[in-house]
């Protein structure tokens, strides 16, 4: 049996804490910008739901992307004894200055959008890995197993959190659910990958499902959320195919994806450089794993 609450500290990134009848975790941090509201959502949940315990004993990160562990650094000061867990690629990625780098630039950018533009400072090192989880590996939390998924397609250290047989904490390789509740794709470096775990996940049934970004689903929305994101995988990987075979330029499909699916509701909810960078990725993985050409020579774009 476990505890789930939504201890999210703002837009743009997710954190959830489970509590099991020992131990206790979170899965993802949220970004670095909101950390301290983080930390407080945590403590005063612990305070109430844990007198006796009132500990952070793991993270869980679904992947290495600075929208998911962004506040890691934070968090680890306030509970120094909480252990990390995530793939083991991830843990590669974190120990590459440039990724480094890229954590914090993009975390300084979050930072002037969504709070004062002062980011606390943070030190690298506790950006970093201390359990390796593979595919089927489990922490019990008391009473409480939380089985790791490997589940490629977003990046190759993409896990989903399967917890106690009744709960999946999907990773966004299979898709995420916008605020207005439409489900959206968002594989980038394999489209087959993202189609295997999104089937996958569904052959576990389970009850309850947690997408990125949005939450707990309603039981309506957990019944349809597999299919939805299959049909929202195919549509996108669709579309581009279309437009490849009928001439266009990697330039040109992309335009052509900028009209079709960043709406005013995406550009709330992802930023238009972000959304570009991931969209060329897409596209270049459709085109590869197809086995179609298309000109690269330009993939600059009007928008902004």
């Amino acid at each position: 049996m476990y505890r789930l609450i939504n201890v999210t500290g703002g837009v743009g990134g997710d954190c959830h804490l489970l509590i099991g009848k020992a131990k206790t975790a979170i899965v993802d941090t949220g970004m670095a910008y909101c950390a301290a509201t983080v930390i407080d959502n945590i403590q005063k949940a612990l305070a109430e739901y844990m007198p006796d315990h009132p500990q952070l004993d793991y993270v869980f990160l679904t992947h290495s992307h600075y929208d998911h562990l962004g506040a890691l650094p934070y968090i680890l000061e306030a509970w120094p004894e909480a252990k990390v867990c995530a793939a083991a690629h991830a843990q590669k990625v974190l120990r590459r200055p440039n990724a480094l780098k890229t954590i914090r630039r993009l975390s300084e950018g979050a930072c002037i959008v969504f709070s004062d533009g002062h980011l606390p400072p943070y030190d690298d090192h506790a950006m970093h890995v201390d359990i390796c989880m593979k595919d089927q590996d489990i922490i019990d939390l008391g009473d409480c197993p939380v089985m790791a998924l490997e589940t490629p397609g977003h990046t190759q250290c993409s896990l989903t959190f399967y917890v106690d047989h009744d709960l999946i904490f999907g990773s966004e390789s299979t898709g995420y659910t916008s605020k207005c509740g439409r489900v959206n794709t968002t594989y980038v470096n394999s489209y087959k990958q993202a189609v295997a775990s999104i089937e996958k996940c569904r052959a576990l049934g389970a009850a309850k499902i947690v997408s990125p970004h949005y939450g707990l689903l309603s039981d309506e929305e957990a019944a349809v959320y597999w299919q939805k994101c299959l049909e929202a995988t195919e549509h996108h990987k669709n579309f581009i195919l279309e437009k490849a075979r009928s001439g266009c330029s990697e330039e040109e499909i992309l335009e052509a994806c900028f009209h079709e699916f960043y709406d005013e509701i995406c550009k709330f909810e992802q930023p238009y450089r972000a959304w570009k960078a991931n969209t060329l990725a897409a596209i270049r993985t459709v085109l590869e794993e197809f086995g179609i050409t298309a000109d690269k020579s330009q993939t600059a774009s009007p928008h902004r």
